[in-house]
């Protein structure tokens, strides 16, 4: 009886022993383990998922500033430039103002770039359809026969809306004492009728007198001011001032 009675004890004490171990290996500290893996696994997958749409969302924000600039540089290449009267202003203006001039050897396109500096208007310089030899020398032979035949040599660019315009100034070098037959031909091809011209020339030495004769004569509808012989700009606003053309 009491064999039994121990064996009942200690079969009873075995059976405990047992299932604590096995509670102890499937759930220790009173937590499941396998929720704590999958919530692991939950938590790598969302934080891939969001480092993806991160670097698409900045792939999108580049692609779309590239596409903007892209855009723009397309546009900067393909805007039109406006067509001018001329090679040297890119736009007529509305002032009535023209400035005119011929340079052969340059002397005489800062004289007209500085009075469009100071009364505006538009720039444009006569060109010879057969150009003149190089140098100041070498083509006083050519210009004097043009002077002897009372020539008219062609002008290879035109003015439009010539008619709009209410002041000329008129640039030229003096050759052989007046203006260059060229001028005569530019004279003849607008008319001047009711317009003022104001003639300035260059020279080295001979004065302006006889070539505002000679304008006066190829004018006579347009009211052709003294004109002045630039040796300074410094001289021109004064001679403007006294025109009554600069305040």
């Amino acid at each position: 009886m009491k064999k039994s009675a121990v064996n009942i004890l200690f079969g009873t004490l075995a059976l405990s022993a047992l299932l604590l171990s096995s509670c102890g290996r499937s759930a220790p500290n009173g937590k499941d383990s396998q929720p704590q893996g999958n919530e692991t696994i939950a938590v790598q997958t969302e934080t891939v998922d969001l480092s993806g749409e991160s670097e698409r969302n900045d792939t999108a924000r580049v692609s779309d500033s590239a596409s903007a600039n892209e855009a723009e540089a397309a546009a900067t290449e393909t805007a039109p430039v406006k067509p001018g009267i001329s090679e040297e202003t890119s736009e007529k203006t509305d002032s009535g103002i023209l400035i005119v001039y011929f340079s052969h050897t340059g002397k005489t396109k800062p004289v007209a770039e500085y009075i469009q500096g100071l009364v505006g208007g538009d720039l444009v310089r006569l060109e010879p359809a057969n150009p003149y030899p190089e140098g100041y020398s070498a083509a006083l032979d050519p210009a004097k026969q043009e002077q002897r035949e009372n020539a008219r040599p062609k002008i290879k660019n035109t003015i439009e809306h010539f008619d709009s315009y209410k002041t000329v100034y008129l640039g030229y070098p003096i050759w052989w004492g007046t203006v260059p037959m060229l001028v005569n031909t530019f004279l003849e091809s607008y008319d001047f009728s009711g317009k003022t011209v104001v003639p300035f020339a260059t020279s080295g030495g001979t004065g302006i007198s006889q070539s505002i004769q000679d304008i006066r004569s190829e004018v006579p509808d347009a009211d052709v001011k003294d004109g002045l012989l630039v040796k300074s700009n410094k001289d021109i606003i004064p001679w403007l001032r006294k025109l009554g053309l600069y305040e």
